[in-house]
């Protein structure tokens, strides 16, 4: 399964990129928590980072738990905390 997961802010500087695909096993889906796993193994440093802040997950435009399944074509977002202001 083929997936396209869209990074913003600090993750930015992990991924080297705003958007990243990767390739998962053959599996028709894959957990959150799996495809985090998966992730920190590509990417160790995401580990702690994610030890340090909170990650938000959104699939399709939702935010969603670490056992929902990801399916193929699903839109996959991974947004850190922002502080802002004027």
């Amino acid at each position: 399964m083929i997936v396209k997961i869209k990074v913003f802010s600090v993750l930015q500087d992990i991924f080297r990129s705003s958007e990243i695909r990767i390739e998962i096993d053959s599996k028709d889906r894959v957990s959150v928590r799996e495809l985090i796993t998966y992730l920190i193994k590509l990417y160790p440093e995401l580990s702690e980072l994610m030890k340090n802040i909170p990650v938000i997950v959104l699939v399709n435009g939702e935010v969603v738990s670490d056992n929902h399944e990801i399916h193929e074509n699903d839109e996959i977002a991974l947004i850190p905390p922002s502080s802002g202001g004027l």
